[in-house]
């Protein structure tokens, strides 16, 4: 265990002391934290926030104390000590001295991790940028990164130009999208490519029930986005990413960085904690000016495209829609119209259990609910009004500001989307929610089921009003 061998254990007390006494893994851990705040995680969770690492002794320090990871953020700060949850937008802004991009690979499966990595790699290098670095991320997945000072200083942005350390999330956030859109259907692809298109051995190792596997398109239909996730949703403000070389709880291996041009080549036995050679670094500062130019115009144009112009959805998606702003939509009006905005009758049990507050999942649980609301045509400050009430139920509240940038985001959307769909695996089920009833079982969205559950009601009232009238 002493060696890191071990496949998915505990990181032992042992262990954590021996690899956090070597010198130029604290040296290492302290050089990425610089402008940074840290996130250290203990056993019973993270610790005291903000924090930062001046020396190397301070990571020996929390390692005796129990610390198992640290982890920095995305956002460079002039005084991370300076960070108030509560902090505004403009103060954020004030004290926020540049960000990084660092697109977090999500992946269920480690080989499926590796072709993602390798077909980002390929869309960032073909725009011109050489200052990109790769971290693997201590388990399955992996983080690309390219430094701020890659980026121009400014950037246009509603017509006038801004400094780019102000468009954080949402530079970085278009940039992710972008190139989840650039290599998703590649990915699928190639992973199908890998496993001979055997699409029950792709739903076996990315954890989805075998028995449901129908046709190669359920691939492309339900799981193509699955296979290994750039989650953009959770790039927002004092978001934390893995410091290079801390130890990932769950395998028991060190985050390291790695070269782009290996990534094909890289096994996880290479991360074992005693044998790893502190020798490359993470988002080095050396970057040539202005070489992200061109990726970030991409983004930002296919962006505005995105949100001017609907998306080429599939079949089930545009009949779900079209029912929803037909007569679905004037069902579940009249029921609010009755009951109030959002009456507990037409709520699926998931989004009853988040109405409830919850202890953990809080941040996918805005995004579950932000979308949930607005197809069902709330208007922005009744969902605001909504999510604060929510917010103040959770054993322990989301920070506002991250709050209102989910809010904002979803404000800037010209056309809602649907919240995630019940067979996702990153959401209801994992969040511990999902408690179905007898109508459950009918729907594949918790959209529908207030949709049927609306619907159901309005046809109950309308044979009671006929009932009244023939007896009279």
């Amino acid at each position: 265990m002493d060696k890191g061998t071990a496949a998915e254990g505990a990181i032992t007390p042992s262990l954590r002391m021996k690899y956090y006494k070597r010198r130029d893994v604290c040296e290492a851990i302290v050089e990425s934290a610089r402008d940074r705040e840290v996130g250290v995680r203990f056993s019973s969770g993270f610790g005291r926030r903000p924090s930062i690492l001046e020396y190397p002794d301070d990571v020996l320090r929390y390692a005796m104390k129990g610390a198992t990871s640290f982890h920095l953020s995305e956002e460079r700060w002039r005084d991370p000590l300076q960070i108030n949850p509560a902090m505004g937008e403009e103060e954020s802004n004030s004290l926020r001295s540049g960000w990084d991009l660092v697109i977090d690979l999500d992946g269920a499966y480690f080989e499926y991790s590796k072709i993602a990595a390798q077909l980002i790699i390929r869309v960032i290098k073909g725009l011109g940028v050489e200052s990109l670095s790769v971290k693997f991320s201590g388990n399955k997945g992996f983080h690309i990164g390219i430094p701020f000072e890659a980026f121009p200083s400014k950037w246009a942005y509603r017509e006038a130009p801004v400094p780019l350390s102000r468009l954080f999330p949402e530079a970085p956030r278009r940039i992710a999208a972008y190139l989840k859109w650039r290599t998703s259907e590649l990915l699928v692809e190639k992973v199908m490519e890998l496993e001979d298109n055997n699409v029950k051995r792709v739903a076996l190792n990315i954890g989805l029930d075998v028995n449901k596997i129908t046709s190669s398109g359920f691939i492309n239909r339900y799981i193509g986005d699955k296979i290994v996730n750039i989650d953009t949703i959770l790039l927002a403000s004092r978001h934390l990413f893995r410091s290079p070389y801390s130890l990932h709880e769950k395998s028991g291996l060190a985050s390291i960085p790695i070269r782009p041009g290996r990534v094909a080549l890289f096994s996880r036995e290479e991360a074992r904690p005693l044998d790893v050679n502190v020798e490359m670094k993470f988002l080095e500062r050396n970057a040539r000016k202005n070489e992200a130019l061109r990726l970030l115009q991409e983004a930002w144009d296919n962006d505005e495209k995105s949100l001017s112009e609907p998306s080429e959805e599939d079949n089930d998606k545009k009949a779900f829609f079209k029912e929803l702003r037909e007569s679905d939509n004037l069902a579940v009006k009249n029921i609010m119209q009755k009951q109030g905005v959002l009456p507990s009758t037409i709520m699926p049990p998931c989004i009853k259990r988040i109405m409830e507050g919850l202890n953990d999942g809080r941040k996918r649980a805005l995004f579950i609910l932000i979308n949930y609301m607005g197809s069902l045509g709330l208007s922005y400050p009744e969902i605001e009004d909504a999510v604060r009430e929510w917010n103040k139920r959770n054993r322990e509240p989301l920070r506002w500001n991250y709050v209102l940038s989910q809010l904002s985001y979803y404000k800037k959307r010209k056309r809602a989307i649907s919240p995630p769909s019940c067979d996702n695996p990153a959401y209801y089920k994992d969040m511990g929610i999902c408690h179905p009833d007898s109508l459950c079982s009918t729907i594949r969205n918790p959209l529908s089921y207030t949709l049927k559950r609306a619907r159901g009601l309005n046809r109950g009232s309308k044979r009671g009003k006929n009932s009244v009238k023939k007896k009279d």
